[in-house]
């Protein structure tokens, strides 16, 4: 996954340019980091399936629980799409996810 183009207008001194060129470049890698392209959702888990809409419109990289509320959680993913994610949870709590 890409980040969002980064710009680059010449100022028109060579050493300046070329040390923005190098600036604009460095900074590709970090800014396509999948992770900071995230949201945050939290979800009433219930005992059994719950599906929910991540918020992203595009498949998901990956998630992790960030908060957990009420019994210990214990769920696992059984489908996500590029809008929605399906768990099947153990116990009934309420999790917070970043989806990214």
């Amino acid at each position: 996954m890409a980040g969002p183009p980064l710009p680059f207008t010449p100022l028109g001194d060579p050493a300046i340019d070329a040390r923005a060129r190098e600036l604009v470049e460095a900074l590709r890698g970090p800014i396509g980091c999948p992770l900071l392209y995230g949201r945050l959702v939290t979800v009433d888990l219930p005992v059994g399936d719950v599906t929910f809409n991540h918020l992203l419109s595009r498949q998901p990289v990956g998630m992790f629980p960030v908060d957990n509320t009420g019994a210990a959680a214990g769920y696992f993913r059984t489908d996500w799409n590029n809008r929605t994610i399906t768990l099947t949870s153990a116990v009934a709590c309420t999790v917070t996810f970043w989806v990214f």
